[in-house]
């Protein structure tokens, strides 16, 4: 609405008083007229800090299909919990965006049932869609602000309600004023490289989850497990970080990736796309399929000790995290590795059934067997006893190692 000028002199004169203003807006006669938030809507008028009514002459504003200040009819959706009104609360955001009384504060919910009801919206900021610093109006005009506020039929405090019209949630204060306005559609995360090995790769996601119940990561376009972020629901989560680990991977291998947001209500859009190529995972060299250790020599009435002779080796290539080896142990006796980083055996380690923090500067080990008798009669053979070789998660595995043992000498007990 222009404010009209009579056409008396050169300096325009209005011919609309402040009360014919008001009625104009459907106010009661006296209402009082914010000048100063009004200015703030127009460019100009507060450039010198002062407002003065010849300054609105010939502004109009004005959006959409109707003009500033106009009411629309919307319906809003809260919670009746037994006779009393309430709308969600701070950290139910998700369930407020879901049209849902899942996971409220008071988890025994007896009597809850989700209500609606209609107010209409004014438009003060932007004609045509609810907006931050909008009031809810109970009816199309006047000044009659909605019941669905605090301290009227909501108790004190932080109070959200649905709009079923807009598809939105929002805080309402005492003066029925709109703010942290959130659409029910999960926001849209952006996602980042933490860390990755040959088998994983960890992101980081970071967005608002004011409405997000959980994150779908994707792997080349296949939907994975469903995460819960780390913190949701609640006004204040607006910039969260969640991880998500992808695992099972190959090694040197790219993957694309990418999140988005979900709640009952809708799905939210993806995220930005990430194309990482997993690090070249462990190598083993393994040409060492059958170990044998044979001995019918064995003493009567004396532990015996067989070993294998010439060392074996094995290769490991980007080892990262250091090297682990155990035996497996047969039936009866004991079977034992020593370990060097050189043929000859130089500086080996002692015998023992397992050893770990082997280092990753050696790529090539040599080692060799120790069998001990169970006891001091014990004859044994077995075959497929096995060495396993590991690291990082990665295992080499001989699965020959064959021992026969015989007690022949003295005599028999």
């Amino acid at each position: 609405m222009a404010l009209q000028t009579s056409g008396s002199g050169a300096v325009p004169a209005l011919s609309m008083s402040l009360s014919d203003i008001n009625v104009e807006l459907g106010e009661s006669s006296l209402q009082l007229i914010d000048f100063y938030g009004a200015a703030t809507s127009f460019s100009g008028i507060l450039d010198d800090g002062q407002v003065e009514i010849l300054e609105f002459y010939n502004k109009t504003f004005s959006a959409g299909s109707g003009p500033y200040g106009s009411r629309a009819l919307h319906f809003f959706r809260f919670i009746n919990d037994g006779g009393s009104k309430q709308g969600w609360q701070d950290g139910e955001l998700v369930s407020a965006a879901e049209n849902s009384l899942a996971n409220l504060t008071d988890a025994a919910q007896s009597g809850y049932a989700i209500v609606e009801e209609t107010d209409f919206v004014g438009y003060e900021v932007d004609d045509g869609q609810i907006t931050n610093g909008d009031t809810i109006y109970e009816n199309s005009t006047g000044a009659t602000l909605t019941n669905l506020r605090p301290g009227d039929d909501f108790p004190v405090g932080t109070q959200v309600l649905l709009d079923t019209t807009a598809n939105k949630i929002f805080q309402i204060d005492t003066s029925a004023v709109v703010s942290n306005l959130t659409s029910r559609t999960p926001a849209t995360p952006t996602i980042t490289q933490e860390s990755k090995t040959s088998g994983t790769i960890v992101i980081g996601i970071t967005g608002s989850t004011v409405v997000t119940r959980q994150y779908a990561p994707f792997l080349d376009g296949v939907e994975q497990a469903n995460v819960v972020p780390s913190s949701s629901g609640s006004l204040s989560d607006t910039t969260t970080l969640s991880t998500y680990t992808y695992t099972g991977l190959s090694s040197n291998t790219s993957y694309a990736l990418k999140v988005r947001g979900e709640n009952t209500y809708a799905n939210g859009s993806d995220s930005n796309t990430l194309n990482i190529t997993t690090d070249v995972g462990v190598v083993w060299t393994n040409n060492t399929s059958s170990i044998s250790l044979t001995g019918n020599s064995g003493k009567y009435d004396e532990q015996d000790i067989l070993t294998s002779g010439d060392p074996k080796a094995i290769e490991v290539t980007v080892g990262d995290g250091g090297t682990s080896v155990s035996v497996a142990q047969p039936g009866a006796g004991t079977l034992e590795l020593r370990y060097a980083d050189n043929s000859s055996m130089t500086g080996a380690s002692s015998y023992a059934t397992s050893h770990t923090g082997l280092s990753d500067l050696t790529t090539k080990w040599y080692y060799q067997l120790r069998y001990t008798e169970q006891g001091v009669n014990t004859d044994h053979t077995s075959t497929g006893n096995t060495i396993t070789w590991s690291n990082n998660g990665v295992s080499d595995t001989t699965t020959g190692v064959n021992i026969t043992f015989t007690n022949t000498i003295g005599t028999p007990p």
